[in-house]
């Protein structure tokens, strides 16, 4: 049927009245969400990123006025707000944001409900755009790890991903805890530096190569490298076994969204290291005595007792310690777990344990509260209190395997000590003597059998570590046996 112009005209000029005839009658007139969201442009560059560098995200919504927007990032499943900011006028936006250390990234960008100019325009979600987590890695190798004194020996580092112009410095150990810078060149366009090591002296000389913070991305270092200059070729490796299997792997799911924390409501987070920022290790002090070093991997921390390569030997041991003022009181929490790669020699003795933070406190070691410790894939973890020459311990049984995470919690009073794992209490300590006391602060330990004894590689891997003050009392029966007390000695 064919309509005279006259009667178009006056159609369009009613149709053109229907969004005000229907905000009088009460109801709300939308722009189509779902045609919006498609009209809704989005990149980021770069597509591949390194933990901490920067992700810029540009677009622009089908709107033409001010508006604000979130950018959010995808996690297990769901996604949450990373930053608020707004549109520009026209609907365009440029953000610049973190590389998050996760494995791989999904953003996204959105623009909540808003009425503008008598309509409601309904919120507008972007599709999501994944990043591609490049791993930092940074290599150490000798021309020859035994020579004659005064013979020349290079060491090459290799950084990954290549990033040219990025430093590499050279290092000797003098301690655990010091390293002393030699020398310091720049990644080439292959992403490696060469350094000419000196060997006018004889000894035993342990070196690394710290690949420096470089636009966003945090420090890391090599695993050390030993050198002998003059003293005769260094122990080789045992031929490993292969990797143990450990328990059954678990079938329901792993701790993290549950544990003692908001199973018992310790309230907000006073402190949270998640290592999700592409930072370095500080400022945790690492101690190293042998083959092993601490880094940040796919946002862990992650204590590795050696290079995984045929003929390394995994000895000594490993432990990240936070520096700082430490509580006397309050609450500790961490998500951890110890895989091992290897078998045919000792296994290394893992856990978290609250120390001393002023040295003078510490009595030669008399002084440690142990949230939890294990050997390999035991089952048995101990936990307990040590101070000066009394010891109040307990064990309890966790199946352990490379895949299994347990979160090990302390809540530390002037009255009592309570231990958790997986969000239970699992003992309750009710003994003035027992309180340390003194400012704390947690540390991570990869604990060898002794100097040069070979260990089967392996890692201690911790996803988070959390403090929680006492001002909110826990929701929830705390009851459990108490740890049994017994002499020690070694405190001074």
């Amino acid at each position: 049927m064919l309509f005279s112009p006259a009667i178009v005209r006056i159609v369009r000029r009613i149709s053109a009245w229907i969004p005000v005839l229907a905000l009088v009658a009460g109801t709300v007139m939308l722009i189509p969400g779902a045609d919006a969201a498609h009209r809704a442009r989005i990149t980021i560059t770069p597509s591949r990123a390194a933990p901490g560098e920067p992700l810029v995200i540009r677009g622009k919504l089908p709107t033409t006025f001010r508006r604000t927007i979130f950018v959010q990032r995808g996690m297990f499943g769901s996604f949450g707000d990373l930053v608020r900011t707004h549109t520009d006028k026209h609907g365009r936006f440029r953000v610049t944001i973190p590389k998050n250390g996760m494995p791989s990234d999904p953003y996204r960008v959105r623009a909540p409900q808003v009425r503008k100019h008598h309509r409601t325009y309904p919120a507008i979600i972007t599709a999501a755009r994944t990043i591609v987590t490049l791993r930092p890695n940074v290599s150490a190798a000798l021309s020859a790890d035994a020579v004659a004194v005064g013979a020349p020996v290079e060491l090459t580092a290799v950084g990954t991903p290549v990033r040219p112009g990025r430093p590499l410095t050279l290092q000797r150990r003098i301690s655990p805890t010091r390293w002393q810078t030699v020398a310091s060149h720049r990644e080439d366009a292959r992403g490696s530096a060469t350094f000419a090591l000196d060997t006018s002296t004889a000894g035993i000389f342990t070196y690394r190569v710290r690949a420096e913070t470089w636009h966003g991305s945090g420090w890391m270092p090599t695993f050390p490298v030993d050198l002998s200059v003059g003293a005769g070729p260094l122990p080789q490796a045992q031929g490993p076994g292969p990797a143990p299997t450990g328990a059954p792997h678990s079938t329901g799911p792993q701790p993290g969204p549950v544990n003692a924390a908001n199973t018992f409501k310790w309230g907000r987070i006073t402190e949270d290291w998640g290592w999700e920022k592409g930072e370095s290790t500080d400022p945790w002090q690492i101690y190293s005595d042998g083959s092993g070093r601490a880094s940040i991997d796919t946002a862990l921390l992650v204590l590795d007792s050696g290079v995984a390569k045929p003929r390394q030997r995994d000895t000594g041991s490993v432990r990240a310690t936070l520096t700082g003022a430490g509580h006397a009181y309050g609450r500790w929490e961490a998500k951890v777990r110890g895989p091992i790669f290897q078998s045919g020699s000792a296994d290394y003795r893992m856990g978290f344990s609250l120390v001393p933070a002023r040295p003078g406190d510490q009595h030669c070691g008399g002084l440690s509260v142990d949230v939890g410790s294990w050997t390999g894939y035991s089952s048995t973890t101990t936990i307990g209190v040590r101070h000066g020459n009394t010891a109040w311990t307990t064990t309890r049984s966790k199946a352990r395997n490379e895949e299994n995470w347990h979160t090990l919690a302390v809540e530390v009073t002037p009255t009592r000590i309570v231990w958790f794992i997986d969000a239970r209490v699992t003992a309750v300590l009710k003994n003035s003597a027992a309180i340390p006391r003194v400012p704390l602060v947690p540390q991570l330990r990869l604990d060898g059998a002794g100097a040069g004894v070979e260990m089967n590689h392996a890692r201690l891997n911790t996803d988070w570590l959390r403090y929680f003050t006492l001002a909110q009392k826990d929701k929830g029966r705390i009851a459990g046996p108490a740890p049994t007390a017994t002499a020690v000695t070694g405190a001074c």
